[in-house]
């Protein structure tokens, strides 16, 4: 993965990618927005691999960061459980 992107061509994808996750096609936008990030991605001379590595590991980390407000949910519950 030691290609180059230039910052103002992922300025251009990343919106395109999120315009096209959150049309009604699937449910989450799972499969599509890996498909449009690995085409556009494609389309900047990044090989079909590493494109859809690149849309793995953003969705990945999208998970993970999502995954850290899960102790403050939690803790919310018990203390809603016992008022």
């Amino acid at each position: 993965m030691g290609h180059a992107v230039p910052i103002t061509a992922l300025l251009f994808v990343m919106p395109l990618v999120h315009v096209a996750t959150v049309l009604p096609i699937s449910l989450g936008g799972l499969g599509v927005r890996e498909g449009v990030l690995t085409g556009l991605l494609m389309l900047l001379a990044v090989p079909q691999g590493d494109a859809v590595l690149a849309a793995f590991l953003l969705y990945l980390a999208k998970v993970m960061v999502g995954l850290t407000g899960v102790p403050s949910v939690m803790a919310g519950r018990a203390a809603s459980r016992r008022s």
